[in-house]
């Protein structure tokens, strides 16, 4: 005979929320080091050139924004369902708060990946790419789809 108990979900659930609002500051906070890194040392900013890997990332990381945004779309249109969590945004932002948002990292992490010098290229990428899987991972754990 099987027991089920709501204590162990609810804390499960409320385990992925800590886990999920832990990993929305950390991107935040690591754009912002590489933007003030970018700032601070523009001599670090020589862009090399652009190889198939740096596409193939880019690429990469730009098709996990896009379904992170449209899970974003998803939660904004849901605001009694799921809230965000990523502290920008705030907890129940505009569909064109998240567009903006959206637009804005796209271009911007294009922009930083194209000037960062190759051996600084490449973890960027896979750093912004983990980083990614795990929040569009995490909103699919909690039944967010990618709708447009």
């Amino acid at each position: 005979m099987a027991s089920w108990s709501l204590k162990g979900e609810s804390e499960k659930i409320n385990m992925s929320i800590v886990v999920a609002h832990s990993l929305k500051s950390m991107q935040n906070e690591f754009m912002k080091t590489i933007l003030l890194i970018i700032l601070l040392f523009p001599s670090l900013v020589m862009a090399d050139e652009w190889s198939t890997g740096d596409t193939k990332r880019e690429v990469s990381f730009q098709t996990l924004w896009l379904i992170d945004y449209a899970q974003t779309r998803n939660i904004a249109a849901n605001p009694y369902k799921w809230y965000e969590q990523n502290n920008y945004l705030g907890a129940h932002p505009t569909t064109g708060a998240v567009n903006r948002y959206f637009l804005v990292g796209s271009i911007l992490h294009f922009g930083v990946s194209k000037l960062l010098p190759e051996k600084y290229r490449a973890p960027f990428q896979y750093g912004t790419i983990a980083i990614e899987v795990g929040y569009v991972a995490h909103n699919y754990s909690i039944g967010i789809s990618a709708k447009f």
